[in-house]
Formats: structure tokens, C-alpha cells, sequence
């Protein structure tokens, strides 16, 4: 079981800089012109644009002076004459110094209009025309090279655009989108549709872009698969129609799917309890839950399903150094996965107990929550010897414990990686986007809105849900993947009206 070899483009996240290395190579390499290439993305976006407008409708056009602008000019020219539409440019940058592609689709336009189409184009030095007087606005403004704040008066063109009520259409990238970071440049599109060609951009799914992109649809050009190069993967519901089915077989329950539970203390004993119930329910075949003396009543009478291993004597309600022994020698009879940190606290006892045990266990693991506090950047580690691990740090413990902290997604992704192949570790850095940085298989992000898992209790059953399929499958990015599936999966289920909570996770 692993994870596919096929990810369809549309998946596959790329740098401003990745998609711009690819279109030149395309063209300077393979030998298809850049306005083929136009053509194409924009016969693609006015495909799917007539299944949204009318026959016959009209639409307003801004386009700038490079390619963004010529894909723009290239589509007017398209829905001019296949749908007979009524279509006004408006050269918000003035009609100079076009990219070669934008001026060879002006001058079409140009022939259309002089033929009897009905094309209007008009400069920067007059009025932007009211949006309001058209069925549909196409953005043409910027692609994914802007790196500086939107400036007057383009900053109020696009004001005027988002006022407007307008279907809005961005090409490619809505404008004053970062094409890495996500981040709106001062002022952005809010795009209700953005047609995404050849290469799907990364700023799209992070940082602000979910508040301007609308419907991201990507329009496939004809890049040599050999020129492709990307950044990350996207996580969403089209991948999992590429994963395999997670299926436990064994011939007893001790066999694929064992996982050990070092997690809950005094006053915390629910985050044991949810990541216990969650790696039950997601298959595993026994839970072995190492409670503290004082503890083990309540989860006696909690959790009936679940394996409780008493460690160390009365009194005892955290975790100790000397509970160690019985925790390894379980460990060995048995073996599984280990998930030690859900509610385990941070008494200094506790901290040296988790970091002895990882050192003295080699087999599989995922540290959560408290248990990071065991884990540091320069623990005595070779990465090798931390490949079969996960971490899952949520925002601010990535910053306390590995220096993981920022809020640029772009540098955000680089440092992830960074640390990934520097240490070994897996991690799954919480927030929205989540990403998933395996020094084997690359970088992931969620393609969908992760804010509702940022409730109390959200991390242990994720935790738990990790640790079962990790047991069953040995695989680490597609246990993760998995589990923030079936997270998306439930949440979208979930119509009650009642805030989405980590119970309708169990």
C-alpha cells in the first residue's frame, strides 16, 4: 500500500517561477509558440464560460500589457465570434509596450471589430466604462510575476470591479494575488471563477487567496510532461479518488494495527480518551492506553474497548521516568505504533520520561501536542533514525519548539522543508492551509478550509486517526492524508448548525 505514482496536474501546486521555467521551455524548447499556448488557455476558458453566460451576452475586459492581459484579449476575440458576444476592452495599462502575444491578440481584435464584431477597445486615458452596464467582467489585469503592491489608479479599477455585483472572471490568477504566498498585494480581484492554466498555482491555496479565487478551474495546456516540475501537492477530495482503500487484514488483533497510548494526565485525561476512541474507530486492531495508577478508574469506566496497562503506584497521575520499563516491554510483545503526547502535560518528569522513551524505541511513532516538548532541533538524532516519526505541531507549537513560525505560506512551506530533510521527522504543520512535509514524499496542502479543526480536542482524535491507519498501512504521508480526508469529510457532512466539533469525528 503507497501512495500513487499518478497525481494529475491539476493537483500539483508550482511556483510563479516553476510555471514561468515551464512555459519557456515550451516554447523555446519543444517549439509550440507562446500564442498557441494562449489560444489554448483561452479556448479553454471559454469553454467553461459558456456554461455559465448567455448566448449573445456582454462582458467588460480589463487586460495589461503582458500575457495575463493577452489571455484576456485572446478570449474576448474567441466569445466574440463563436457566442456572438458584445465585448469592450479596457487597456488599463494603455495599449504600448504589449508582451508580443498581447499585441498579436490586440491586432486581431482589431480586424474582428473593423469586420462588423461588436468590439469596443478603450484606453487608459478614458473613463474605466461602469461594470455595472455588463453581464460578466473578465480580469486580465496581472499574473503571477506581480511582486509589489497594487498602485493608483489600478487599485481603484479593481475597487470598482469588486463593487460592481458583476460575474467576475480572473485568468489564471485573480490580480493582486501573490503567486506564492497567497498574499493580496494591497488590493486583489474577488474573483468568482479563476481559470487556472497549464500549472496550479501555490498562491492559490494559501495565506488570503481562498477570499479571492472563487471556483479555481484548472485548463490544461499542452506542456511536455518532462518540463513539469512542482512545488507541492494539493489534498483534496480528487485526490482521494487516487489513494488506495485503507483495509485492515489480519489474522488476529494484535497483527497491522497496534497502537500504544502514553498520553493524559492529571486534569487532561479527554485528550487520552478522544485520541483512544479515534484510533478505535479507524481500525486498529487493539489500543494499549499506559494509564497512570490514580487515572485508570475513570478510564475503566470510559473506555471499555480499549487495553488500559496500569504504570506505577498509587499516587501516581502523570507520567514518570520509572513507568518506562513496563511501557518498552509491552511495546516489545506487542509492537505497534507509538502515540505519545495528547494531554500528557509539560511537568519536567513527564518531558524526560517521553524524550528517554523515544530514545530508547526505534519503531514507529507520532508525537503530538505536549509530547513535542521531548522533541528538539538538536536532539541527538540522526535523520534516519527519525524517518519513521510524525510530529504534529499546531501553529504555536511550531514556532516554540522548532522555530517553524511564520506567517508568509511560501517561507512557511520553505522552512518546513528545510526541517524535514535536516531532522528526518514527518510533520504535519496544523493550520489553514495544513501542510504535510515528508522528507520522502515532498510537501502537501489542504485545499480546503481547515479553520473548524482549530477547536480544543480536534488534535487528539487527528492524533489518534494517524496512528491507526499509520499501524495498518506503514505509511506515514498516507495516513496523514487519510485522516484530514475524513476530517474535510465530516465537516461538510456535518449540517446540524451546531459548531463543527471533534465529536462528529468519533
Amino acid at each position: 500500500m503507497n501512495l500513487p505514482d499518478y497525481i494529475p496536474d491539476s493537483l500539483k501546486l508550482v511556483s510563479a517561477e516553476q510555471s514561468r521555467e515551464i512555459d519557456q521551455k515550451t516554447i523555446q524548447e519543444f517549439g509550440i509558440s507562446g500564442f498557441t499556448l494562449m489560444e489554448v488557455a483561452a479556448t479553454g476558458a471559454a469553454d467553461r464560460i459558456e456554461q455559465i453566460v448567455p448566448h449573445s451576452s456582454s462582458g467588460l475586459y480589463i487586460a495589461g500589457k503582458g500575457n495575463n492581459g493577452g489571455d484576456a484579449l485572446a478570449l474576448a476575440r474567441i466569445l466574440s465570434q463563436r457566442r456572438n458576444h458584445s465585448v469592450t476592452i479596457y487597456m488599463a495599462l494603455g495599449s504600448a509596450d504589449l508582451s508580443d502575444d498581447a499585441q498579436t491578440n490586440l491586432d486581431l481584435l482589431k480586424k474582428c471589430s473593423e469586420a462588423g464584431s461588436d468590439i469596443h477597445i478603450v484606453n487608459s486615458s478614458d473613463p474605466l466604462p461602469d461594470p455595472s452596464g455588463f453581464d460578466y467582467v473578465v480580469d486580465g489585469l496581472f499574473g503571477t510575476g506581480l511582486s509589489s503592491d497594487v498602485r493608483s489608479p489600478i487599485d481603484g479599477i479593481i475597487e470598482r470591479l469588486n463593487e460592481s455585483g458583476q460575474t467576475i472572471f480572473s485568468m489564471d490568477i485573480p490580480s493582486g494575488l501573490h503567486g506564492d504566498s497567497g498574499k493580496i498585494m494591497g488590493s486583489a480581484v474577488r474573483a468568482d471563477h479563476t481559470f487556472v492554466f497549464g500549472t496550479m498555482k501555490t498562491g492559490l491555496w494559501c495565506g488570503e487567496a481562498a477570499t479571492v479565487r472563487g471556483d479555481a478551474q484548472f485548463v490544461p495546456l499542452p506542456f511536455p510532461k518532462g518540463f513539469r516540475n512542482y512545488r507541492a501537492t494539493l489534498i483534496s477530495e480528487e485526490i482521494e479518488t487516487y489513494l488506495p482503500e485503507i483495509t485492515r487484514t489480519a489474522r488476529h488483533k494484535y497483527e497491522n494495527g497496534v497502537v500504544h497510548l502514553v498520553a493524559g494526565s492529571r486534569g487532561m485525561t479527554g485528550a487520552a480518551i478522544m485520541a483512544a476512541r479515534a484510533a478505535w474507530k479507524h481500525g486498529a486492531g487493539a489500543v494499549f492506553l499506559y494509564a497512570p495508577v490514580d487515572l485508570l478508574p475513570l478510564y475503566e469506566q470510559t473506555l471499555p474497548q480499549v487495553i488500559k496497562v496500569p504504570v506505577g503506584q498509587s499516587g501516581h497521575n502523570l507520567y514518570r521516568e520509572e513507568h518506562i520499563e513496563t511501557i518498552l516491554s509491552r511495546m516489545e510483545q506487542k509492537p505497534g505504533v507509538l502515540l505519545a503526547g495528547p494531554g500528557v502535560g509539560r511537568d519536567e518528569q513527564t518531558v524526560k520520561m517521553i524524550r528517554k522513551l523515544l530514545d530508547s524505541y526505534n519503531g514507529p511513532a507520532v508525537v503530538d501536542a505536549d509530547g513535542l516538548a521531548a522533541i528538539s532541533p538538536d536532539h541527538d538524532r540522526s535523520p534516519n533514525s527519525n524517518r519513521n516519526r510524525i510530529l504534529t505541531p499546531h501553529p504555536g507549537e511550531a514556532a516554540h519548539w522548532f522555530g517553524l513560525s511564520s506567517d508568509d505560506d511560501a517561507l512557511r512551506m520553505n522552512n518546513l522543508e528545510d526541517f524535514t530533510k535536516k531532522s528526518g521527522y514527518t510533520i504535519l504543520s496544523k493550520g489553514n492551509p495544513t501542510m504535510l512535509s515528508s522528507p520522502d514524499k515532498g510537501l502537501y496542502l489542504t485545499g480546503y478550509d481547515t479553520s473548524p479543526f482549530s477547536r480544543a480536542g480536534f488534535g487528539d482524535v487527528l492524533a489518534g486517526t494517524i496512528s491507526a491507519y499509520y499501524g495498518i498501512t506503514g505509511m506515514k504521508e498516507l495516513s496523514i492524508i487519510s485522516a484530514l480526508l475524513y476530517g474535510y469529510r465530516s465537516q461538510i457532512n456535518h449540517t446540524s448548525g451546531t459548531p463543527f466539533g471533534p465529536e462528529h469525528l468519533l
